[in-house]
């Protein structure tokens, strides 16, 4: 019996961009990037599904039509907000090349959003990414052909109740990386020592990719140096156990990292997270 998932707690919707297509094939590539939240808890098995069937329509389009195909997935713990936003402002799109975008989650959107268009909810990374805002990067980029597909919800959050990603100019976020990283790094004086579980506790791992705490880290710490608003270790080992906890959700298992932080800048503590 096959079974059916909701992809929100209240409504269902899917959009489609379509631009006109035009040019002879001369030359001619398709650029695509696909994403599910592969991972979530009640959606993730659907989800990932649905991306491999996408993958396999995209491999047929590019076959059938004899153009050259760029592909690029992301999902699980790859399906991040930076990774992705940063695929799609890289793709190298001629005039008459075709874009294709695919996106399998979660969505949502906020009282104040004025136009149709909902968030991605990028579980890993905890953001809601404006699917307004790839269209109009990808339209930017004036292909000859652009397919964007948001399978996601598009009912109403509370204002505010999920953080939503910041696009920056490139040279802004260099700006912040390097403030964030001399701060965490550079300015403190003292010890940050961590294992990834206590007492008794497993540590995790993903076959092929790593530990669940060593890619949280990695995820959390990049993404955090991204702000504008300065790091402290504390809010980032904090948000790193939250990462491990959502992440390990989908598995049903739990595991609680324990760590020492003395710190001349900071407030000195230990405990577990």
């Amino acid at each position: 019996m096959v079974k059916l998932y909701r992809l929100c707690q209240i409504a269902f919707c899917g959009f489609i961009a379509i631009g006109l297509m035009c040019q002879p094939l001369n030359g001619r590539e398709i650029y695509a990037v696909l994403v599910a939240d592969s991972f979530d808890a009640t959606i993730g098995k659907a989800t990932g599904n649905a991306l491999a069937l996408m993958e396999r329509e995209i491999h047929k389009i590019a076959s059938a039509t004899g153009l050259k195909l760029h592909l690029e997935s992301f999902q699980g713990l790859q399906a991040t907000a930076d990774r992705v936003v940063a695929a799609i402002v890289d793709l190298p799109s001629k005039s008459d090349d075709i874009i294709i975008v695919y996106f399998a989650m979660h969505g949502f959107r906020e009282p104040s959003k004025s136009d149709c268009w909902p968030y991605l909810f990028l579980g890993p990374s905890g953001q809601g990414v404006d699917f307004l805002r790839i269209t109009k990067i990808l339209k930017a980029k004036r292909p000859a052909f652009i397919f964007a597909l948001a399978d996601c919800c598009n009912n109403l959050v509370p204002e505010g109740s999920i953080p939503i990603y910041r696009f920056v100019r490139k040279s802004a976020h260099r700006e912040y990386v390097s403030k964030n990283y001399r701060h965490l790094f550079l300015d403190a004086r003292g010890h940050v020592i961590i294992s990834s579980a206590i007492p008794g506790e497993p540590s995790w791992a993903l076959v092929g990719e790593g530990g669940i705490y060593t890619l949280s880290f990695l995820e959390t710490l990049g993404r955090c140096a991204e702000k504008k608003k300065l790091i402290e270790w504390q809010d980032l080992i904090g948000a790193v156990s939250k990462n491990v906890t959502h992440q390990l959700l989908f598995f049903d298992k739990i595991q609680t990292a324990q760590y020492d932080l003395k710190l001349s800048k900071y407030n000195n503590k230990s405990g577990r997270k």
